[in-house]
């Protein structure tokens, strides 16, 4: 019996592309040259806890700095050559 062979197949599929998309989109974004950051605003991640065989790890909360507003939003302009 195939993969391919039931709809459950297809929606594995279906995910795993999904998935493969949104990293390969995410690590693409990441390489976009945006210039300074010329307004930012400060954010708090959550405190949360991790609950292992071994017990628990607490994550603390941290402070983070989020951009608003780039010197170029769409990405720096090539130059001509």
């Amino acid at each position: 019996m195939s993969l391919f062979d039931d709809i459950e197949g297809w929606v594995i599929v279906g995910i795993i592309l999904a998935v493969v998309a949104i990293i390969g989109y995410a690590l693409y974004d990441a390489t976009i040259d945006r210039g300074r950051c010329l307004r930012s605003h400060v954010a708090t991640s959550p405190m949360w806890v991790q609950v292992i065989p071994n017990g628990t790890i607490i994550h603390p909360a941290y402070d983070y700095a989020v951009c608003d507003e780039w010197e170029f939003p769409n990405g720096k302009p090539e130059k001509e050559l």
